[in-house]
């Protein structure tokens, strides 16, 4: 009798050890799993920075180029925009 108690608690146990095992294997994945869209997410942010800061120096280098620009040639085009959005405006009212 005590051996049959004793080889179903030896069952029990290996069942146990084989379930404890396998958990321990699908942790294992959704772990590498996680990590991985980790990394995918870095990449990304890092692509993501670099473009902004790319940006960033582009608008930095517009802004110097436009106080750089003669004065006059801005009033210019923005006096021949004025006098183009009145004649449309003008041409609208007939």
């Amino acid at each position: 009798m005590f051996l049959l108690i004793f080889k179903q608690e030896q069952h029990n146990a290996a069942e146990a050890k084989e379930e404890a095992r396998q958990l321990a294997e699908a942790h294992e994945k959704r772990v590498a799993s996680l990590e991985a869209r980790l990394a995918e997410f870095s990449e990304r942010i890092g692509s993501y920075d670099r473009l902004r800061q790319q940006d960033l120096t582009q608008l930095s280098k517009l802004k110097v180029s436009l106080l750089n620009y003669p004065i006059s040639s801005v009033l210019r085009t923005l006096s021949g925009a004025c006098i183009d959005v009145h004649v449309i405006s003008l041409d609208r009212s007939n």
